[in-house]
């Protein structure tokens, strides 16, 4: 089984990847009943964040779903396979699986945060961001998210604070992340504050 798949990453790495999903169902059939779903599971999360997202749900696919969601890694790495193919509702479900399993993930509440956000779920894409802010406080993106969320909802006092944390924290803020908060002081009547950020 080993040696089908050290073979199938030489031929990714490569470009051979046509070439590799064969040795890739080669190393699964040989491997012995107990290391089968272990190396299912391994292809495609490798296949994933090698970003064959495509290959990897169908790998993923194969899988029980006891193998999913017994396991709050592979339930994550299945989720943003889900979330990259499109199958946006699917993958909801199966981050709000990874966070029962293990609240403490902040990756997952911020993808959350944009899935609940790209389904006009507002309040609970807000909900998320804070939720992944609170774990990692550090942890820049929600903050901006957020930003654009209270901003499109006219709260522009909030959005400013929720991009000034942004801005603090970013080792490259975003640079239109400036004229949001400009609109949001041209909004509130604060106009020498607005010029300046537009500026």
């Amino acid at each position: 089984s080993t040696y089908f798949i050290n073979r199938g990453w030489l031929l990714i790495k490569k470009d051979k990847e046509r070439e590799a999903l064969p040795l890739f169902d080669k190393a699964i059939d040989v491997a012995g009943q107990e290391d089968k779903w272990v190396t299912v599971s391994e292809i495609a999360t490798n296949l994933n964040q090698m970003e064959f997202f495509e290959d990897a749900m169908t790998y993923y696919d194969r899988l029980p779903k006891n193998e999913i969601v017994d396991n709050p890694q592979v339930a994550f790495e299945y989720a943003y396979a889900l979330e990259k193919v499109g199958r946006d509702d699917e993958a909801i479900r199966t981050y709000e699986t990874v966070v029962k399993l293990d609240s403490f993930n902040e990756r997952a509440w911020y993808n959350l945060g944009i899935l609940y956000g790209k389904k006009e779920r507002l309040d609970d894409s807000i909900a998320a961001y804070v939720t992944s802010t609170d774990i990692e406080p550090l942890y820049a993106e929600p903050y901006f998210n957020m930003g654009n969320i209270l901003l499109t909802q006219g709260k522009y006092q909030d959005a400013i604070h929720s991009y000034t944390e942004y801005i603090s924290l970013a080792d490259s803020p975003e640079e239109y992340v400036y004229q949001n908060i400009g609109e949001c002081w041209m909004e509130l009547g604060g106009y020498d504050y607005a010029l300046r950020f537009f500026e």
